[in-house]
């Protein structure tokens, strides 16, 4: 199970990166605190 939650973020932000779309895609643990307060850089 673990892996349906940890493969597809991953692959998801390599799709994006690989693209050079202007977009920052953030992978975290499942359950863990996100502050999107802060500007990107």
């Amino acid at each position: 199970m673990r892996r349906l939650l940890v493969d597809p973020p991953h692959a998801f932000a390599t799709e994006v990166a690989a693209r050079g779309l202007p977009t920052r895609v953030v992978v975290t643990p499942p359950g863990s605190a996100v502050d999107l307060s802060v500007a990107a850089t």
